[in-house]
């Protein structure tokens, strides 16, 4: 409750701000998710008025629920926005919330999406319900995504070039149009292959497929694909392989599941990360024997944590 939190300050300055249009999920103000996508959705349908096409907007979003996130996903889809990326922004200084708070989240995400260019509506108006409308929207929203994404030496694999993700951008378009999508997930794929340059399992232009090329022989290792997570079976495996790595706090693990679930089926519910965590995975609390994993990474990892037992205190 944004407004709320300045009402003293808003006091002392005799101006209040007009909370009515407030985008935020209140009881007390009445305003539940839904209420909250419908007031993000007007905000965006004015940012997509004025922004001009072919160009982007990035936004800044922090929250733990997933249900919040998916909100936004969807309203963005909604007034016409295609998402190209997502990324975790790690701000280094967290909050008061963030540090004091288990549950909360200590990196926020950024959403990095574009106004479709005029060009593309115009040819959409005459070939939406052909093939050609399929590959016209695909090789201009492939322009929009970035060539190479790595660090350290490291090239990593680029979620938005993945092909279920390039569907699920198609449909989002034909839907927003209101136009039954004319070509299936497994002709989508297929055709895919046949026009566009496949580089580790993600899909290029051909003058994108160059770049990363020249810049993929510089680097010396490649980050491979993680699973797919779509429904509650691999949301459980995606979780179970991020904790084989290493036990990890809910702050830890957070931010990468939102990431993930971005490509989430739309006919499966969807889940909370505490959910998931609570229905199938250990918690230590810090009470008691410290767990075989736990200790085993300890150890292993710190050079000061070996040979201790599982009951020592500074485990």
């Amino acid at each position: 409750m944004y407004s709320e939190g300045s009402f003293l300050w808003e006091s002392w300055l005799k101006i209040f701000t007009n909370d009515a249009p407030e985008a935020i999920e209140s009881k007390f103000h009445n305003k539940d998710v839904n209420s909250y996508r419908t007031l993000m959705t007007e905000c965006f349908q004015e940012t997509f008025r004025i922004l001009k096409p072919g160009h982007w907007m990035t936004i800044e979003f922090s929250n733990t629920q997933a249900s919040i996130w998916n909100s936004i996903q969807t309203s963005l889809k909604e007034v016409g926005f295609v998402i190209a990326n997502v990324s975790a922004l790690d701000k280094k200084q967290g909050g008061f919330k963030s540090v004091t708070t288990p549950t909360a989240v200590k990196q926020d995400l950024a959403i990095s999406v574009y106004k479709p260019n005029g060009g593309l509506e115009k040819r959409f108006e005459k070939e939406a319900e052909t093939e050609a409308g399929v590959w016209d929207f695909i090789r201009t929203h492939m322009r929009y995504l970035t060539a190479f994404k790595g660090k350290a030496g490291q090239a990593e694999f680029i979620p938005e070039r993945d092909p279920r993700i390039l569907y699920d951008q198609l449909v989002a378009f034909y839907v927003r149009h209101g136009i039954p999508v004319p070509i299936s997930s497994a002709e989508f794929q297929l055709g895919l292959r046949e026009r566009f340059s496949e580089r580790d399992g993600m899909f290029f232009l051909p003058e994108q497929a160059a770049e990363y090329d020249r810049k993929r022989m510089m680097a010396k290792d490649f980050v491979e694909a993680k699973l797919f997570v779509d429904d509650e079976a691999s949301a459980i495996q995606w979780v179970r392989q991020q904790l084989l790595k290493k036990p990890q706090t809910y702050q830890e693990i957070q931010p990468q599941f939102m990431q993930q679930i971005s490509g989430w089926s739309k006919n499966e519910q969807l889940l909370e990360l505490s959910k998931v965590l609570e229905d199938n995975f250990l918690r230590y609390d810090g009470k008691n024997d410290v767990p075989s994993q736990i200790h085993s990474y300890l150890s292993s990892n710190f050079h000061d944590l070996r040979n201790k037992e599982k009951a020592d205190p500074v485990l």
